[in-house]
């Protein structure tokens, strides 16, 4: 499945569309911050919820966020504060290789399970995310969507780049 991000700039409170590699609208991201938790849904142009990205409240020392189907968390990423990103993914055995937020593979031992790079013009079309056939298209998605806002959080600013 390939996928195409044609925002370039969001922030927390925004919502966006996930284009298919023909430019068709395939998934709308509606991000929503509560009192203490940030929270995004991805969701089908029928308005139904498929997978829900919840933040822990803020911590000094990292960053957790859970990735759910449904009311139940499939997978959890944490990232601890140093001065490499190290992080942890709780639920599947992946383990990102890079760390820039448009230009990362998440491996499993040698297959890729996603690839999500910056294959054109930043300012008029977003990185491009490439998924594996062998793996679900929903849960990698929120993969890669959790492993941006984390990469841009960094940046300690209120809004990010990601797309």
């Amino acid at each position: 499945m390939v996928l195409q991000f044609k925002r370039d700039h969001y922030n927390w409170g925004d919502s966006f569309f996930i284009y298919d590699e023909n430019g068709n609208k395939q998934f709308k991201v509606k991000n929503s911050i509560l009192l203490w938790n940030k929270k995004w849904e991805i969701r089908d142009l029928n308005k139904n919820v498929l997978v829900t990205i919840k933040q822990e409240p803020k911590s000094i020392v990292k960053k957790k966020f859970y990735i759910m189907i449904g009311d139940q968390p499939v997978v959890t990423i944490t990232r601890e504060l140093s001065l490499i990103p190290k992080f942890f993914i709780e639920g599947v055995s992946w383990e990102v290789n890079g760390f820039m937020p448009t230009e990362h593979d998440m491996m499993q031992g040698s297959e890729i399970i996603y690839s999500l790079h910056d294959e054109g013009c930043r300012w008029c079309q977003g990185p491009t995310l490439r998924i594996a056939d062998f793996v679900d298209p929903m849960i990698t998605l929120g993969v890669a969507l959790t492993m941006g806002f984390i990469f841009y959080a960094e940046e300690g600013k209120g809004g990010t780049n990601y797309l």
